[in-house]
């Protein structure tokens, strides 16, 4: 049975979310200690982000800008830098899930000035029922690229079960690295088979035409952009007239 608390407290993690998860699953979300949150924005964030995946953050946070509702789930949560940094509308209520507690609890004390619900879960399997479900917004992130597997599996089974929670016409945005490419520099062939090595990444396979065809097939309308070694997506449920 999953559990969840409110205003930020973590809930524990359960047979159901963590130890049913498949090893290699386990791993790549355990990759993220408080160590590495505590230097995750100024390396990844910052630094790779503009210089290696050619993809500055801000580029990113315009997408949270532009989507992010007052009634959101973020899945995948990282250190929450973009929804710290997000414009919102208004006190927004915020759901958390990951597989990880660390950065559950990082991000949720991050952004507490939001009301906050947090969430163990597995995102390759269905969604319980979330506390604030259905969302107007969902966001991830930087999750596909962390999970093994081939993209054309592991993208229909997140966007499947995002979309599953989101209200009729609502939004998903996210964002991933894709592996390398005719235009690849050096350096972030390099840094891609380094991170892949060490099990942070997961995407020597991961296309952009992979991507392309899961949002296809689990949303009825969706745009995708590629910004240096980065694809970024936006996309929506069918609205409640079918269209």
């Amino acid at each position: 049975m999953q559990r969840f608390s409110r205003r930020g407290r973590a809930a524990r993690p359960v047979p159901s979310a963590v130890e049913a998860a498949a090893p290699e699953v386990r791993a790549a979300a355990e990759t993220y200690g408080w160590a590495a949150l505590a230097f995750y924005d100024i390396s990844v964030t910052w630094l790779n982000n503009r210089y290696v995946w050619r993809c500055p953050a801000a580029v990113i946070n315009r997408q949270y800008n532009a989507y992010a509702t007052v009634r959101h789930l973020e899945v995948g949560v990282g250190t929450g830098y973009h929804l710290a940094r997000a414009r919102w509308p208004g006190r927004a209520a915020i759901t958390l899930a990951d597989l990880n507690e660390n950065t559950l609890r990082w991000t949720a004390r991050r952004i507490r000035h939001h009301e906050v619900s947090t969430a163990v879960v597995n995102a390759l399997e269905p969604f319980p029922d979330l506390p604030g479900a259905p969302f107007a917004s969902a966001g991830v992130g930087y999750l596909l690229h962390c999970i093994p597997g081939r993209l054309d599996e592991k993208a229909p089974a997140v966007l499947g079960n995002i979309a599953a929670v989101l209200e009729p016409g609502g939004v998903v945005f996210g964002s991933t690295i894709l592996a390398p490419g005719p235009g690849t520099p050096p350096r972030a062939r390099r840094m891609i088979r380094l991170l892949n090595r060490r099990g942070i990444l997961n995407n020597t396979e991961d296309t952009a035409a992979d991507l392309d065809r899961a949002l296809g097939t689990v949303l009825a309308e969706h745009t995708l952009e590629q910004v240096g070694e980065v694809a970024l997506f936006t996309g929506r449920t069918a609205a409640p007239d079918g269209s």
